[in-house]
């Protein structure tokens, strides 16, 4: 699309893209030279537009997903530079959704942070024996978000 026209994501969701200049530096939005593209899933609608809000107005694409099948064929079609999953989900769990990202050798390198109001020690535990690159709780705290999300993108490999 041309820049400031309105996408509409595989879902039906509405996504703007962005034309604004970088203030300084490389964008916060890049990465290998490229805009980074972030897979949301989340099923709240209320948490999705915040993080969707928040990443877009930093640069980055965003494509949606509010259950773990859809995340899952997104990421498979996409390849995304970051995915951010939610873990109690209505279908599959974000557990699930993350295994089966990282079985397929074309989604296997694609980091997957879990995004989620689930906080107790169990949980997080549960999370990082699973294998996720990262934990963001709910609510978020905006600069921790960014932070994290910016981190895991410039490991990626490019």
């Amino acid at each position: 699309t041309k820049c400031g026209e309105a996408k509409i994501s595989p879902l039906g969701r509405q996504r703007s893209t962005r034309s604004d200049k970088p203030r300084s530096g490389r964008r916060p939005g890049t990465h290998g030279g490229h805009m980074s593209t972030i897979l949301i899933v989340e099923d709240n609608d209320k948490n999705m537009k915040l993080a969707r809000d928040v990443l877009q107005a930093k640069g980055y694409t965003t494509l949606e997903a509010v259950n773990g099948e859809d995340g899952v064929r997104l990421a498979l079609a996409h390849r995304p530079d970051l995915v951010l999953m939610d873990i109690q989900l209505p279908d599959i769990s974000g557990v699930e959704a993350f295994m089966r990202i990282r079985a397929n050798a074309d989604t296997a390198q694609v980091p997957v942070v879990a995004f989620t109001a689930s906080v107790t020690p169990m949980d997080r535990h549960r999370i990082t024996d699973a294998g996720f690159d990262g934990f963001i709780g709910k609510p978020i705290n905006l600069k921790e978000f960014l932070e994290t999300v910016r981190k895991t993108i410039a490991s990626k490999p490019t």
